[in-house]
């Protein structure tokens, strides 16, 4: 063996050590990327499968995975930009054509999503959850019509009838028909009491119908069945943050032509003493100057109750006292509060009764 010939086996058995040693360490890298995937790692699994990639560009498992991981991080156009990738190398995958649709819909680019599921639904025209998908899709669009156009024969044929149930309820939801929409969730929930989109989808209807103490019982219940859910926990947090306390200002001025000027500032406080309970407490001070010099101000402090005893039947309490110095330096306080009741007999129909007191201020002075 020539000197030479040594010189290139011992070239050619490092460059194969190299190599078996970067194998080793993709694979590693791999691994270590996985177990991050899979207990929820996300950003940690991210950088792993960014390295993964750059190094192996042609990876299509790193693709699929780095895409996923970017649309569950919200990082939605490094997730489309990263399926166009996985596409270039294996063109013939339909779950990533079918993820490019679906990622392509939440960033808002709808062209494009419907585009993608309308190819696919050519390549496989019975695929009842892409008709599904597009659906839903036409729905946050407000292509209302046409998404019923996909849900309705789905639920006659019975294929997928549950989804596509869930389907025309969020619809009628997003239509302002609150009732229609609770009447196909709690179908489905008759079916599937597990069906998330329905128990979700009827604490938020109950909570837009002003059913507080109901939706706060459904969305609790709802996160003890759905712990990981995310979507779970932001409809728990938008019904919970909708009872929480509130301060609110107000001021307003008034200019008239005969040189009035009426100064009205309002501070209230609102609490909810249990869901579907309400108590708000204000103090209101006004402050009139009038031509000539004359002047007039007065204070209010004002507490009002209010209470649902049932689905129908409302009940309205206030009581407060307003005191105001007149124009001749004179003060005068009243004692107000009102009572009401209200019953609504259907959605968009109803009646009620109540009786006043009111302290109505001077606010324009008299004129010779």
């Amino acid at each position: 063996m020539t000197r030479r010939t040594k010189h290139c086996l011992i070239l050619a058995m490092l460059l194969a050590a190299l190599a078996a040693a970067s194998g080793f360490a993709q694979e590693d890298l791999a691994a270590k990327a996985e177990e991050a995937f899979r207990n929820d790692r996300y950003p940690e699994a991210i950088e792993l499968y960014e390295r993964i990639v750059a190094a192996s560009p042609r990876d299509a498992f790193s693709l699929k995975r780095l895409a996923l991981l970017y649309s569950w991080e919200d990082r939605l156009e490094d997730s489309i930009a990263t399926y166009r990738k996985l596409l270039e190398v294996d063109p013939q995958d339909d779950e990533a054509r079918r993820e490019l649709a679906k990622v392509n819909s939440w960033a808002g680019h709808y062209a494009a999503a419907e585009s993608g599921y309308r190819d696919l639904m050519r390549a496989h025209p019975d695929d009842a959850t892409l008709k599904l998908a597009l659906a839903e899709m036409l729905g946050w669009q407000g292509k209302y019509a046409q998404a019923r156009g996909f849900y309705q024969p789905l639920i006659e044929a019975h294929d997928h009838a549950l989804e596509a149930a869930v389907g025309m309820g969020d619809l009628a939801a997003w239509e302002g028909n609150l009732p229609e929409a609770e009447r196909w969730y709690r179908q489905v929930i008759k079916a599937d009491p597990n069906n998330e989109r329905a128990v979700l989808g009827m604490a938020r209807v109950h909570h837009w119908q002003g059913k507080d103490r109901m939706a706060a019982l459904e969305s609790e219940r709802a996160l003890a069945k759905f712990p990981a859910s995310r979507e779970a926990k932001k409809v728990h947090q938008e019904i919970h943050d909708s009872l929480r306390p509130t301060v609110s200002a107000y001021w307003n001025r008034t200019l008239d032509t005969d040189s009035n000027d009426v100064i009205l500032s309002r501070l209230t406080g609102g609490w909810h003493l249990a869901p579907q309970k309400t108590m708000d407490l204000s103090y209101s001070h006004f402050d009139a100057r009038f031509q000539g010099g004359a002047e007039d101000e007065g204070d209010r402090v004002q507490a009002r109750f209010a209470t649902r005893f049932s689905d129908i039947l409302f009940a309205n309490a206030s009581l407060g006292a307003a005191r105001q110095e007149g124009f001749d330096g004179d003060q005068t306080t009243r004692v107000e509060g009102s009572g009401s009741f209200d019953l609504y007999i259907a959605p968009r129909f109803g009646f009620g009764f109540g009786v006043s007191r009111e302290a109505l201020f001077d606010t324009a002075r008299l004129i010779d």
